[in-house]
């Protein structure tokens, strides 16, 4: 039997998420797919908050933090961008 052409590529997905106690989990975990993580970790009773394939953006970012950092950089540019051109 010939090997499968269309071998999922499995890719390293770093997770966070809360347990069944409210503690804060982290992790990663191969998968082939974003669902496969969710599925997996919800099966061992993980609710997860973020998670993204290591070394990419994914559009399921969910942090909130992430995204409170680079509007600050951006504002700190402007700020620095309009300062400096005053005459």
């Amino acid at each position: 039997m010939a090997a499968n052409p269309k071998a999922t590529k499995e890719v390293i997905y770093t997770w966070v998420g809360k347990d069944k106690k409210g503690k804060i989990v982290k992790g990663e975990m191969k998968a082939s797919g974003e669902s496969f993580v969710s599925a997996t970790l919800r099966r061992q009773g993980i609710t997860v908050t973020n998670y993204a394939a290591k070394g990419l953006l994914s559009p399921k970012l969910k942090n909130k933090a992430a995204l409170l950092i680079l509007v600050k950089s951006q504002i700190k540019t402007s700020r620095y961008l309009h300062a400096n051109s005053r005459p």
